[in-house]
Formats: structure tokens, C-alpha cells, sequence
């Protein structure tokens, strides 16, 4: 597929801050990222612009994915998976999801949108944009069903 670009890189080097900023210039966006505000992580809706809080605090009784010494809300994956499935695929320019790694890897996360957003794309002269956590680019790539040689890093991503 011509219009999948990953974006990869170690923890902490700009990937969603490139994006961003690559996507803030772009009218037609939409899509999940993750944000930080005032030290707390959210899953932000490009296209709604509404955001949901990613990382557990305090006691919390309901679901939760653990990885490492992260927890994460699974309601708050939920609500992305919604978001990406109100997206009209056939009206944007360009779609990203930020960011995958150890959760997909196990089967958690982003998941379950992945088929659908591939899909989607697959129909539609929109371009995806996955930001995936360099660990895990061999098997985002296999669960996305495209070559490692579509992987760039923000100093050799091309121009879209």
C-alpha cells in the first residue's frame, strides 16, 4: 500500500511532536494521538478535538491494561476505537494513530482498530499514518500487513 507511512523512533524522540506539528499545517486530519498536559498522558481526537485520559490515577476499579509500571484505562480505548469508527475515511486527507508498541504487541490498545483503520485506507486515497515505538515495529508491521521499508524516523520522513 502506497498511502501507509510508519513513523518510528526509540521513547522520547519527537515522534508525536513531529506529527503534530506535520498534521497541524494539514486542514483535513483525523485520527488519535497522544498528548501530555501538565504531566498527564491523553488520547486526543484530531477530528472532534475532544480528549480522554490514557493513564490511571488513583484507585480505579473498573478494566484496566497493565504494562510495565503503566496503567491504562481500557474505557479510554474504547472511546478511541468509537472515534476512529465515526471517521469518513473517504473525506479526510490523512489519518493517524499514535502510538503503538507493547499494548498492540499484546494484543491490547489500539488493537482491535488496526484492521479497520488499514482497511479504510485500503478504499480511499487517504494517507495513514502509524507511529509505532521502534521495539515493536516488526510486529506492528506484520499485524498491519505492510514491509518494515515503509518505516521512516522524523529526519527521513517524506513529504505528504
Amino acid at each position: 500500500m502506497d498511502n501507509i507511512y510508519i513513523l518510528t523512533g526509540q521513547l522520547g524522540c519527537g515522534k508525536t511532536t513531529f506529527v503534530y506539528n506535520l498534521l497541524k499545517e494539514k486542514m483535513n486530519a483525523a485520527g488519535i494521538i497522544t498528548i501530555t498536559e501538565n504531566e498527564k498522558r491523553y488520547l486526543l481526537s484530531l477530528h472532534s478535538g475532544e480528549k480522554h485520559p490514557l493513564e490511571v490515577e488513583g484507585n480505579y476499579a473498573g478494566e484496566v491494561y497493565l504494562i510495565g509500571k503503566y496503567v491504562f484505562y481500557v474505557s479510554s480505548f474504547d472511546w478511541a476505537e468509537e472515534q476512529i469508527k465515526a471517521i469518513d475515511f473517504s473525506k479526510i486527507d490523512y489519518f493517524v494513530l499514535d502510538e503503538l508498541g507493547c499494548l498492540e504487541e499484546n494484543k491490547f490498545g489500539f488493537y482491535n482498530s488496526l484492521p479497520e483503520a488499514v482497511k479504510k485506507l485500503e478504499n480511499t486515497n487517504t494517507k495513514g499514518i502509524f507511529v509505532v515505538r521502534e521495539s515493536s515495529l516488526s510486529t506492528i508491521c506484520s499485524f498491519l500487513g505492510v514491509p518494515q521499508n515503509i518505516a521512516y524516523t522524523k529526519d527521513n520522513f517524506p513529504q505528504i
